[in-house]
């Protein structure tokens, strides 16, 4: 099977264990922010430079989409960089993936539903995300 992911903290682990037990994968990153580059190296991962929303994604099985801005202190000082990076890049990433069939996997964060209306929060929980990180994801 071959997979698709990104270079920060949870693509590139999520990369290095799906490499681990024989999957093929691609790490898609622009690396301004990737973090493990040299682990994926030693893993056998290709790595391809380049910004998911410029760029089209490798022939895969399925996406692991987990590039994103992430800090919420941040969000509010660049509002509008997180839209564009965060938003944008997961619209044009499913845009590919339901084009060609691929199977998505999404990963978010818990900032998109605010304060807990009820715990453990479930993904039925409403969303009102605090910040523009929040909103974006």
């Amino acid at each position: 099977m071959k997979a698709v992911s990104g270079a920060g903290f949870i693509g590139s682990h999520v990369a290095a264990y799906l490499a681990e037990r024989g999957f093929s994968v691609v790490v898609v990153d622009s690396l301004e922010r990737a973090s493990a580059v040299k682990r994926l190296e030693e893993v056998g991962v290709q790595l391809v430079v380049g910004d998911v929303r410029l760029v089209d994604l490798p022939p895969a099985d399925v996406v692991v989409h987990a590039a994103a801005y992430i800090n919420v202190e941040e969000s509010w000082e660049r509002p509008y960089d997180y839209m564009w990076n965060n938003a944008a890049a997961t619209a044009r990433v499913a845009k590919q993936c339901a084009k060609t069939g691929t199977r998505l996997i999404y990963i978010s964060s818990v900032a998109v539903y605010g304060e807990p209306q009820h715990l453990p929060i479930d993904e039925n929980h409403p969303t009102r995300p605090l910040s523009p990180y929040g909103l974006s994801k």
